[in-house]
């Protein structure tokens, strides 16, 4: 990966159908053709408007059978910590397509720095979460407090009544939080 941790590189696949793991975070972005990927056992499929997101020491496989090319972040862990809480495959709307179609004129054209790149796909991460961040898979007692949350925001809630909805400690619950 690049000095920053974060690379951008198009990629093409073959039926080779190679099952691996990394330390690093993987988006698996559209452009030509058709991927099938297994992600931790969920079979899916990378074609016109849907992604994938492999996070981090998840076993993934893949298998192509016909031309294809995708535009490929990887990212520290550490950059989108969220991202192993997005579903593995995403559906990509048309103002996202197009940020795709952006992303890979910019790495052909050779336009920009290694810290633009960086920046563009802090954008995509933020674009994905906001679109499918009520799809994160989040602690039981999280989704509990947010859920509390969401029914009572008209009045001031406490940390004690947090905790007490989520069945933890107030320390417990901000270290939950923290961690989600």
């Amino acid at each position: 990966m690049a000095a920053s941790g974060v690379n951008l590189h198009l990629r093409s696949y073959d039926n080779e159908g190679k099952q691996h793991t990394h330390g690093h975070h993987q988006l698996v972005l559209p452009l030509l053709g058709k991927l099938s990927l297994s992600v931790n056992k969920t079979e899916g499929a990378v074609e016109r408007n849907r992604a994938a997101v492999i996070p981090s020491g998840r076993d993934h496989g893949y298998f192509a059978t016909e031309v294809n090319q995708f535009l490929v972040a990887d990212l520290p862990e550490a950059l989108a910590p969220a991202l192993d809480r997005l579903p593995f495959f995403v559906d990509l709307d048309p103002a996202l397509l197009h940020y795709v179609q952006f992303l890979h004129s910019q790495l052909v054209n050779g336009a920009g720095s290694s810290h633009t790149e960086h920046q563009m796909l802090l954008l995509l991460i933020q674009l994905l979460q906001e679109r499918h961040g009520d799809k994160l898979n989040l602690d039981r007692r999280v989704s509990a407090a947010k859920q509390f949350i969401d029914d009572n925001f008209q009045r001031k809630i406490t940390a004690a009544e947090l905790a007490s909805v989520a069945h933890l400690s107030i320390r417990q619950l901000n270290e939950l939080f923290r961690v989600q």
